[in-house]
């Protein structure tokens, strides 16, 4: 779903892009080998989170989602670009992180192709390391999950070819750390993720 609005300078336009489950492009990675091969596209959350099962150590997951329309968008000047996420531990039983650990998770630009039916764990796609976005430490549930994006935007809006959404993972990689977000597949279209945007 595409929402825009003029602040009234002729120079300005504002618009968000929040997609509902059917239009939206997004999975969640496991990496323990029993998840591996599994694809997790269509639930009601998807997570950043560096975790255990059953004491083993790669019980973490990544998420993937981009935002099909924002190529829609081109030779602007991104002023402003946030990438909005309601939480979703209300859908997953893996709560946020509820003690004393930074929970930050870190955002990427994904420079390849991925397909939301068949990504997983053994196939991830490539990423841009060299320039990220984070969304602060939050072990509330029930808080909204905000990251500054606006540099990460303006390349994809420069660079469409090599664009394909945001990589989430933990910033830190050691356990016990988790941040759970509302999918686009939950009854709730406000809880739904969305980029919201400000360009001239």
């Amino acid at each position: 779903m595409l929402f825009f609005h003029s602040n009234n300078k002729a120079e300005a336009l504002s618009v968000s892009f929040k997609p509902d489950g059917l239009n939206s492009k997004e999975a969640m990675l496991g990496f323990h080998p029993d998840w591996l091969n599994n694809n997790a596209h269509g639930r009601l959350y998807f997570r950043s989170s560096e975790w255990t099962k059953n004491g083993d150590d790669r019980g973490d997951h990544h998420s993937v989602i981009e935002f099909l329309d924002l190529k829609t968008l081109t030779n602007v000047k991104i002023i402003k670009a946030e990438l909005i996420f309601h939480d979703g531990s209300v859908y997953d039983r893996n709560l946020n992180s509820s003690w004393d650990s930074d929970n930050t998770t870190s955002v990427f630009r994904i420079i390849e192709d991925w397909d939301k039916e068949l990504v997983n764990g053994s196939n991830p796609p490539a990423i841009d390391s060299s320039i990220s976005a984070e969304i602060p430490r939050n072990n509330n549930n029930n808080d909204l999950k905000i990251a500054d994006v606006t540099a990460l935007v303006q390349i994809m809006v420069d660079n469409p070819e090599t664009s394909f959404g945001f990589y989430l993972k933990q910033k830190d990689p050691t356990h016990y750390r988790s941040m759970v977000f509302a999918s686009s597949f939950v009854e709730n279209s406000e809880e739904h993720p969305e980029l919201r945007i400000t360009y001239i």
